[in-house]
């Protein structure tokens, strides 16, 4: 798999743009790929959603997590000395 951002900037346009006279094949095969980048870009917020709740779980189920909550209020009152 190469990066995403692999290609030449400064080359002329790709073929795979879709022209004025494409076929409807063509069109549909772009339509199947945006749906695809679609589902992939839900199933990726939901995953990072789930990773955020479980750290906030694992925050909040920390010995530390009152010490840290102090932390941010005395960090706030230091700053207006």
């Amino acid at each position: 798999d190469a990066p995403m951002g692999s290609e030449p900037t400064d080359s002329a346009p790709t073929p795979a743009r879709p022209a004025p006279s494409t076929s409807s094949a063509a069109q549909e095969e772009l339509l199947v790929v945006g749906l695809t980048k679609e589902v992939l870009s839900a199933h990726t917020q939901k995953e990072e959603q789930q990773f955020v709740d479980r750290f906030r779980h694992r925050i909040l189920q920390s010995p530390y997590s009152s010490y840290l909550q102090q932390d941010n209020s005395s960090m706030a009152h230091s700053h207006h000395r």
